[in-house]
C-alpha cells in the first residue's frame, strides 16, 4: 500500500541502492516486454541483452519503498553489476500485479534515433536513414511508422556492403533509394514478431485499429481472479519434477504433501510432511519434532487422521496423530510379507500402488528373476492378505506374458477397494487390466499408447480413462468388465500453457479440468466443467499471474494435485521453489 500511493502519486520514484555481483540476471518474458511497449505508448529501447537486474537498496529507500530488493528494468543504459558502485535511478512501476518491478525512465535522448522525427513529417530524398538502424530490436516511433505504411515518398538508404577477396577483405557504404512504406514494414517486423497473430500483410488502418487498441489496453487486477491463494515458500529444493506425493484426510479436512525422499533426505530435515488446513485456508503446518523420516515413499493413505506408508522397498510405515499437541508422530514401521515363491525380498521391489483406505494393491517386481508379483494388503497394517504373480493373473488373457511386458505408468481418480485396474504394454500393443480384491476375476482388454500417464476413473458401470496431453483431452470409456469400448472422444483447449498437463478430476456428477492457460499478457488456471461429451458447459477462474522471465522449468506453474473437501475444490501446484494452494468456492 506504501508503494502503490508513492509511485502512483508521484507517477516515478527515486531510489539508490547496488546492483550486487552475486545476483542473478532475469531474461525478461514477451510478456514484459509487452507491457512495457503499452506502458511507452510504442516508443521505447527494449534492453540490450534483454534482462532485468536486481537492486538492493538502501535500509532508507527499502525502508520507504516496502522491499529490499527490487527488479530494475533498463530501458537507459544496460546495467553493470558491481558491489562498490551505489547508483540512483528514477524509476516507474511497471504493473500494480508485480510491485516490485520497475524499469527506468525514459529521457529525451533515451528514446530518440538518429534519423529523427523530421523523416516521419516531410521525407524526403535529403533525409538518409541507416540500414542497421532500422533493423536493430529497438521499438521506437512505432504509431510514426503506422502512420507511412502507405508512405510512397523516398528517402536515401544507407547501408553496408561486405567482401572478402583474394586481395582482401572490408566493407563498402552503398546508398540506395528507398520508399518511406518499405521502411515502415521494415521496422514493424519487430513489433510483429514481439506480440502473438501475424500482422505482415496488413493495411495501414489495420494496424492503426491495433495499435490503439494495444496502447489502450487495461491491465485486470490478477489476484481479484481468486483472492483465496496462498504460497509455501522453499518447499522445492532442486530442478527436477514431482518431489512430492499428496493426500487428503476427509474426516479431518486437511490436505497432505509429503517429499518422497528418494535421496539428498538431510535437505528435508522436518520438512518432509506439509499439511494444510481446509477450515482455516492459510493455515498449514510442517510436522518436526518427533517426526521421523521415511524414505522412498511411493503412496499415502490418510485415515481418520492417521497416516499410512507405503516405499519403494516394500516397507509398510504408520504415524498417529496425536490431537492435543497437534503432531503426527512415528509408530511403526515393517516389511511386508512377500512369499518364498516370489523370490528373496531383498530383490524386491514396488513398481505400482493402488491405495484406499480398506485395500492397498501392489505389484512388485523381483529384480533378479524379473518377476511380477500382486499383493493385497490391509492399508491401515500392512498385513498381506493374497499374493499372485502376474504370470498366473494372466494366464487366461491374450497377454503374453513373457513377451516385451511391462507396466504401465496410471493415475487413479477416484479409490477403489473392490477392484484393482492397471495397465500392461507388450511389444507395441496396450492393456487395460481389472481383477477383483482376491486376484481371481481377471478382464481384460486391448486399447492405445494414450493409456501412459492416464487417470482412471472406475465407476458402477464403466471405467474411463481420461488423459490431459498438453492442449489435448482425450476421455475412452469402456464398460465395466472390460468387454467393450463404448466411446473415444477428444478436445482441444485453446490458449494453452506451453507443454504443461492438467490435471482432470471428478465431481460425482462432472468430469472437471483444472486448465493452464497462456494469454497475451499473463497465465493462470481456470477450472472447466465438461458435459458428457467434452464440451466446456462453465469456466472459472483459479489463478492468474504476470511471467517475468523467459518460461523454464524452473520458473513455469506445474499442477501438482487437486482434491474435493468441504465442497470446495483446492489445486495445488508448483512455482519456482514455492508450493501454491487455492480454494476454489
Amino acid at each position: 500500500m506504501i508503494l502503490s500511493k508513492l509511485v502512483f502519486a508521484q507517477n516515478t520514484i527515486t531510489v539508490s541502492g547496488v546492483f550486487k555481483e552475486n545476483y542473478r540476471a532475469v531474461r525478461l518474458s514477451n510478456e514484459v516486454n509487452r507491457l512495457l511497449f503499452i506502458k511507452t505508448k510504442g516508443h521505447l529501447k527494449l534492453p540490450e541483452y534483454g534482462n532485468g537486474y536486481f537492486l538492493n537498496l538502501t535500509k532508507e529507500d527499502a525502508a520507504r519503498v516496502g522491499f529490499d530488493d527490487i527488479l530494475v528494468i533498463p530501458l537507459r543504459s544496460e546495467i553493470y553489476q558491481s558491489d562498490k558502485n551505489l547508483v540512483k535511478l528514477d524509476l516507474v512501476q511497471l504493473s500494480e500485479n508485480e510491485p516490485s518491478v520497475f524499469y527506468t525512465k525514459q529521457s529525451k535522448a533515451d528514446s530518440e534515433a538518429t534519423y529523427g522525427t523530421k523523416i516521419f513529417e516531410n521525407p524526403s530524398l535529403k533525409d538518409t536513414v541507416d540500414w542497421n538502424e532500422i533493423t536493430q530490436a529497438d521499438l521506437l516511433y512505432t504509431k510514426q511508422w503506422i502512420d507511412n505504411l502507405d508512405n510512397e515518398k523516398q528517402v536515401m538508404l544507407k547501408s553496408y556492403i561486405l567482401y572478402d577477396t583474394d586481395k582482401g577483405s572490408g566493407s563498402s557504404v552503398q546508398f540506395a533509394k528507398i520508399m518511406m512504406k518499405e521502411l515502415a514494414k521494415e521496422r514493424l517486423h519487430r513489433v510483429n514478431n514481439l506480440f502473438t497473430g501475424d500482422r505482415r500483410e496488413w493495411t495501414k488502418k489495420q494496424w492503426q485499429v491495433w495499435f490503439q487498441k494495444t496502447i489502450n489496453y487495461q491491465e485486470p487486477t490478477l489476484k481479484d481472479c481468486n483472492p483465496n491463494q496462498h504460497s509455501i515458500s522453499q518447499i522445492y529444493k532442486y530442478n527436477d519434477g514431482n518431489t512430492m506425493i499428496f493426500g487428503t484426510d476427509h474426516s479431518s479436512g486437511k490436505i497432505i504433501g509429503a517429499q518422497m525422499l528418494s535421496y539428498n533426505v538431510d535437505r528435508y530435515q522436518g520438512r518432509q510432511m506439509v499439511v494444510i488446513d481446509s477450515s482455516k485456508d492459510a493455515k498449514y503446518d510442517y510436522y518436526t519434532g518427533l517426526q521421523k523420516q521415511v524414505y522412498n515413499i511411493r503412496a499415502f493413505e490418510s485415515v481418520d487422521k492417521n497416516l499410512y506408508f507405503f516405499d519403494y522397498y516394500g516397507n509398510w510405515s504408520f504415524f498417529e496423530f496425536y490431537t492435543v499437541e497437534n503432531h503426527y508422530v512415528f509408530k511403526a514401521k515393517k516389511e511386508i510379507s512377500i512369499p518364498e515363491s516370489a523370490g528373496r525380498r531383498a530383490d524386491s521391489y514396488v513398481e505400482q500402488l493402488q491405495t484406499s483406505e480398506k485395500l492397498t494393491y501392489a505389484i512388485t517386481k523381483n529384480d533378479k528373476t524379473k518377476e511380477f508379483y500382486a499383493l493385497v494388503l490391509k492399508t491401515q497394517t500392512g498385513e498381506n492378505l493374497i499374493t499372485r504373480s502376474l504370470k498366473d493373473i494372466l494366464g487366461n488373457t491374450a497377454i503374453n506374458y513373457r513377451k516385451n511386458f511391462e507396466l504401465v505408468d496410471l493415475k487413479y481418480g477416484l479409490k477403489s477397494s473392490n477392484d484393482f485396474v492397471f495397465g500392461i504394454k507388450q511389444g507395441d500393443e496396450y492393456y487395460l487390466v481389472k481383477t477383483d480384491e482376491k486376484l481371481e476375476n481377471v478382464k481384460c482388454i486391448k486399447t492405445t499408447k494414450a493409456l501412459r500417464h492416464s487417470t482412471l476413473f472406475v465407476h458402477d458401470k464403466t471405467i474411463d480413462l481420461l488423459k490431459s496431453d498438453h492442449n489435448n483431452l482425450l476421455k475412452i470409456s469402456f464398460d465395466k468388465g472390460l468387454t467393450n469400448q463404448l466411446s473415444e472422444q477428444h478436445k482441444s483447449i485453446e490458449n494453452w500453457y506451453y507443454d504443461e498437463d492438467g490435471l482432470v478430476v471428478y465431481d460425482g456428477s462432472n468430469y472437471k479440468l483444472f486448465a493452464p492457460l497462456k494469454l497475451e499478457q499473463h497465465s493462470g488456471i481456470e477450472l472447466l466443467t465438461l458435459s458428457s461429451d467434452l464440451e466446456i458447459t462453465n469456466k472459472q477462474c483459479v489463478y492468474q499471474f504476470l511471467p517475468l522471465e523467459v518460461p523454464e522449468y524452473t520458473n513455469m506453474m506445474h499442477l501438482q494435485y487437486a482434491a474435493k473437501v468441504n465442497n470446495n475444490w483446492w489445486l495445488l501446484f508448483r512455482q519456482e521453489s514455492s508450493l501454491k494452494y487455492v480454494k476454489i468456492n
